[in-house]
């Protein structure tokens, strides 16, 4: 080696600014450090393989060994001393062989490949270089030339490796570096002042045939020995271009391959060349004789082979890691002169007798109700007027979607990429455009004729990042070849394509150079992909329309879909586009709740007016909370356009629960406006702790930081709010005015009289009683922990986050999730992008240290299971050292030189480090954002970085859709449980204030716990994860399931207080508001079931969960809570003893 090959080697070492720091203590030099086992998802490059007797042996990078002793059916790594790349091994019997590699490596074994030692290195070769030049004082070039081997280290590679007998083989490699040994690699001795290779070119490959040595390589080198290597001569060959294979074809007879599919059979006693035909002009880096006639044994240890004949040759593809397709009493105050006293309660059930109209005093009741009924015309007027003006607000309400209101801002994750997200261009939000074709393949110009207008509309989209946008159109998708000549490439479409069968085949050829095949070109090559980033806002400085655009990416799908081109479309914007589409058929749900909550109302009071009035008050509820939101500045989004639902839901509830109360006081002989009255009197604090159970649902939700769902918080308790109007106080007061019909007032009251006559008991109410009986109760509450126990173990399969591929917010049968579909399968690789930030100092995002140590966290990521592929500056280093040494594969390693990660650096895309090289980003295309893989990834990723940062690199988490999700999913485990203490917490003291004993809040809140349990395991069994659509049911499922357990609870306790035995207390809170609950339970459960049919998943997944909360909250309220009370309450209250209970 000269000194031209020590300037080539050191190609832009004069650029070099920045020097190598000392190595991390969490990553070992590669050299020193063993091989990692391979995981059963981890596909490492195999660069060479050769027989071994009955074995196969192959090496391949990072250190990878492999034997199959069944011609490649199965493979079992062998431990490896290293874990560098090995490029080549070789076997003189089937116990003898060498492998070597990066870093100078010669690795030796006597057992058939099962145990490895190392005979040498890169430090211990260029000391041999430099121990020899020192002997030989005569060429002072040659002293330099050792000198700089030393100083450079352990940076080079062999590449090749052959041995004539046990003891004496000869090793190659880049550069010029040729060593042999005749003691079996014991010692090595250097050859490179032998070889007439001035320009110290790479030797990819050698042959020893008795005292003969061949070797190949770069630009045509093709040298001989006749006498055991003590001299050389250059043999001119027919082709320029380089040489990565020299196989023995016969005694006489070589094989040489190499660049671009140039093979020729050499003669080795003539001296002559004879060209072989290849069908596909690749370059060619492995030849093997088939081994014993079995072509399909030599076919799997080929690597993308092609047999000629009796040869097979390795072509330039390879795989660059896997494969992948590898939820009281109260003041009491005598209401008539009577001398029966009148307790006022929440919901008491007390007769009420007509001459408590003759004696009623208009200026009794509470502050609040004298100034409300005594001015009710005045206050009809004004709810009047308010509803007219907040009609008129309506049309302002926007139903729209932000990026950022829909993630955890405040997550450590989340700020990392927001911090960084101007140098992220287009990971958190960006649509991806799929141009399909029915025909052969896209390389047709009426197909790239439509691409490229297609490309050049959705270009000139508002919020498009235009300087970021990707086609096969685009300026920036480029293709970089291997010529005898160097380096070559231009634009994927030249400039001069003119749509002729060349330029288009052209086309084709550079889709294939760019690597843009599985990238944007599908692998069946009928389809590419349009990679359109987009901006936080548009030209003007408005946020994006999500709804806008998604129609104006339909409007452009409608126009380029033909009978044989289809328009396939995935991204955060479309699918909140198609989101916002299917919510608009709300109104159609909204409608059919509507009907159904009407008709089960009216079957229950008979009654046109009543009925009437309580859907009119709850719309008006509606109404009133969507007039208000525009004017505070709120705008509906696909998760918060579900809570008018739920007021109105609540509001059928609770207005039901008034108009039972008037209806029942119209039937006992009151007129109209004193029912009103005392109907507010009696039930004005029930309603307000039931809404305010209600309202501690919702506000709960505050406690998950993220946006979206402290709207959906703050946009609900405002519904709450608005109900405390619209059905507590305006429903009495216009219900004061119509009354009720006097055949529902009778028919409201028939149990009560036949039960005062007598008479037969209501069959259900009498079924239902039997549940304060020992026996009966004994079963209720075995069955309860029985399903509790069993809800329990199933519920811990509970997961976190979603648990379907594609867009779980749609349906799997959607048109997006289609899309996605098609996306996948075509393109290999999922839209679901985890991104790994490594902030280093300015400049620093180059250095071997930090590369080295993102290379190792790459490949661990790549050993996990829901993981396709990754992609990182340490990566391209790799590519691009292949790509720049002829796409010879061998050179597929991150190697220590810092002048060469320089270069490679600065011709880096943008996407993979910032303009200042002080941020890098290592992305892994996850198969699917599931729970389970995020959690992996996540695990992975966080004990990588506790080992491995440092002032030189630190690893930050997370960018990319699948690293906000992952974000997302660890903000609502950490608020699930939280959230759901603290709503039972609120719950408990509410009921607790209300009722006045332990008891009966025991009563009310251990159906809610068993329904909550329950509802966890109906999750699992439905496979619906708990996430940001998910999590508020669970909140919503207890403070609104509550509302049951006080209207009994509070009746049964107010009969139990008065005298009435704990069966006669129970029976007469079901005479009284028993067929209320019933409806009530029934209209929630309706209002939000018709949820189950929207388009939308998470829609329906919280339909179904409501209503299965709804349904059985009710059902705990009329079995277990006698059930309970049989057993915690004093047992004189069981027998009437009221002393007994009022004292406890």
């Amino acid at each position: 080696m000269n000194s031209s090959a020590l300037l080539r080697r050191s190609l832009i070492s004069a650029l070099a600014t920045l020097a190598c720091v000392e190595v991390a203590a969490g990553i070992v030099d590669p050299m020193e450090r063993p091989a990692a086992m391979l995981s059963a998802s981890q596909r490492p490059a195999l660069l060479d393989v050769t027989r071994a007797g009955d074995r196969l042996v192959a090496v391949g990078e990072r250190g990878v060994i492999m034997v199959s002793t069944d011609n490649a059916k199965s493979w079992t790594q062998s431990p490896s001393p290293v874990a560098v790349t090995l490029t080549a091994v070789y076997f003189v019997t089937p116990l003898k062989g060498w492998a070597v590699g990066h870093s100078g490596v010669v690795l030796h074994t006597n057992d058939g490949g099962t145990r490895w030692t190392r005979q040498l290195d890169g430090i211990q070769a260029a000391q041999a270089v430099l121990k020899a030049a020192q002997s030989d004082t005569g060429t002072e070039s040659r002293l330099k030339v050792a000198q700089q081997l030393v100083a450079e280290a352990a940076d080079k590679p062999f590449l090749a490796v052959s041995f004539e007998n046990e003891v004496r083989g000869v090793v190659t490699g880049a550069y010029g570096l040729i060593f042999g040994t005749e003691d079996g690699g014991a010692t090595w001795t250097p050859w490179l002042d032998k070889i007439p290779n001035p320009k110290g070119l790479h030797l990819y490959a050698v042959h020893l045939d008795g005292k003969s040595v061949y070797l190949a390589g770069e630009q045509g080198l093709f040298v001989r020995s006749k006498d055991g290597g003590q001299s050389f001569t250059a043999i001119e060959t027919p082709y320029r271009g380089s040489y990565f294979t020299l196989t023995s074809a016969s005694p006489d007879q070589l094989v040489l391959a190499g660049l671009r599919g140039n093979a020729y059979r050499f003669d080795t006693r003539a001296d002559s060349f004879q060209k072989l035909e290849v069908p596909i002009p690749v370059s060619l880096y492995q030849c093997r004789e088939q081994f014993d006639g079995d072509e399909n044994a030599t076919r799997r240890t080929c690597d993308c082979g092609r047999s000629d004949g009796r040869w097979c040759f390795g072509c330039s593809h390879m795989e660059w890691g896997k494969t992948g397709r590898y939820a009281c009493r109260s003041s009491s105050r005598d209401a008539s002169t009577t001398t029966r006293k009148t307790i006022s309660m929440a919901h008491v059930s007390i007769p009420i007798q007509a001459s408590d109209a003759d004696n009623f005093d208009p200026q009794s009741g509470s502050w609040l109700e004298r100034k409300l009924f005594n001015n009710r015309g005045i206050v009809v007027l004004l709810c009047a007027l308010v509803t007219l003006i907040l009609a008129f607000q309506v049309p302002g309400l926007k139903l729209n979607a932000s990026f950022e209101k829909m993630i955890p801002t405040d997550h450590p994750y989340v700020a990392n990429y927001l911090a960084h997200r101007k140098e992220l261009s287009g990971l958190g939000n960006s649509v991806r455009i799929a141009l399909a074709t029915s025909g052969a393949s896209i390389y047709d110009p009426a197909y790239l004729q439509t691409l490229q207008k297609l490309s050049d509309e959705l270009f000139l989209l508002p919020g498009v990042d235009r300087i970021q946008m990707k086609s096969l159109w685009t300026p920036s998708t480029r293709w970089v070849g291997v010529t005898e000549d160097g380096l070559d490439g231009g634009p994927v479409i030249p400039n001069d394509y003119d749509g002729s069968a060349k330029s288009t085949e052209q086309v084709r050829t550079n889709v294939q150079r760019a690597r843009e095949v599985g990238g944007l070109v599908a692998i069946d090559e009928r389809s590419s992909v349009i990679f359109v980033p987009l901006l936080d806002k548009t030209a003007d400085g408005k946020p994006i329309n999500y709804s806008e655009l998604s129609k104006q990416l339909e409007q452009i799908r409608s126009t380029y879909q033909t009978a044989t081109l289809s328009v396939h479309i995935t991204g955060f914007a479309k699918v909140v586009g198609d989101l916002i589409e299917g919510l608009q058929s709300i109104l159609l749900f909204f409608a059919l709740a509507l009907v159904i909550t009407t008709v089960v109302l009216y079957s229950y009071t008979r009654c046109v007016r009543s009925t009437t009035l309580v859907v009119v008050c709850s719309l008006v509820a509606v109404l009133w909370q969507m007039g208000l939101l525009p004017m505070l500045g709120y705008e509906l989004d696909p998760y918060s356009v579900l809570v008018p639902f739920l007021v109105f839901a609540i509001g059928m509830s609770h207005g039901a629960q008034k108009m039972n109360g008037i209806m029942q006081d119209i039937g006992r002989g009151l007129p109209r406006q004193v029912a009103a009255r005392f109907t507010f009197r009696r039930l004005f604090m029930a309603g307000m702790t039931a809404l305010l159970c209600d309202a501690v649902g919702f506000a709960v939700l505050m406690l998950i930081q993220i946006r979206v769902i402290q709207d959906l918080a703050i946009i609900a308790s405002l519904g709450v709010a608005v109900l405390i109007f619209t059905n507590l106080i305006l429903l009495p007061m216009l219900l004061s005015y119509v009354g009720v019909s006097a055949a529902a007032t009778q028919r409201s009251l028939n149990d009560e009289r036949q039960d005062a006559s007598g008479g037969a008991k209501h069959p259900m109410w009498q079924f239902l009683d039997l549940f304060t009986q020992r026996r009966y109760a004994s079963f209720a509450i075995a069955l309860a922990v029985i399903l509790a126990v069993g809800g329990y173990a199933i519920s811990l399969g509970l997961k976190i986050g979603d648990l379907d591929a594609g867009a779980p917010e749609l349906r799997s049968n959607s048109r997006y999730n289609h899309d996605n579909s098609f996306m996948t399968s075509s393109y290999g690789a999922s839209s679901d992008v985890f991104a790994v930030m490594v902030k280093t100092p300015e400049g620093g995002c180059n250095h071997y240290d930090v590369l080295r140590r993102v290379d190792a966290l790459e490949w661990q990521l790549n050993g996990l299971s829901g993981v396709d592929s990754t992609r990182s500056l340490s990566m391209l280093n790799r590519q691009v050292l292949v790509g720049m040494n002829e796409g010879s594969p061998k050179w597929f390693d991150l190697i220590h030189s810092q002048s060469m990660l320089n270069t490679v650096t600065a011709s880096a895309p943008r996407g993979l480090y910032n303009e200042s090289c002080s941020l890098l980003t290592l992305y892994a295309f996850l198969a699917d954002h599931r729970a389970d893989t995020l959690t992996r990834v996540v695990e992975t990723v966080e004990a990588f970085a506790s080992e491995n940062d440092s002032a030189d690199g630190k690893f930050l988490l997370a960018a990319g859709n699948a690293g906000i999700e992952a974000a997302t999913n660890i903000v609502v485990k950490e608020s699930s449980r939280m959230m759901l203490l603290w709503v039972y917490a609120a719950v408990i003291v509410l009921c607790f204030v209300t009722f006045r004993s332990w008891r009966a809040v025991v009563c009310a809140v251990l159906p809610l716990m068993l329904t909550s349990i329950l509802c966890e395991a109906l999750m699992v069994e439905l496979n619906i994860g708990v996430k940001v659509a998910t999590l508020p049911v669970i909140a919503l499922g207890v403070g609104i399931g509550v509302d049951y357990a006080l209207y009994v609870v509070s009746i049964m306790l107010t009969r139990i207080r008065i005298g009435d035995d704990l069966s006669r207390a129970y029976y007469q809170s079901l005479l009284f508001t028993g067929k209320v609950v019933m409806l009530t339970g029934i209209t929630l459960a309706v209002g939000v079931a018709t949820w189950a049919f929207s388009p939308i998943k998470f829609q329906a997944d919280m339909g179904i969960l409501l209503a299965f909360m709804f349904l059985l909250n009710m059902m705990g309220a009329l079995v277990l809570v006698p059930a309970l009370a049989h057993f915690l309450f004093p047992r004189a209250a069981l027998s009437g003893n009221t002393a007994a209970v009022f004292s406890r």
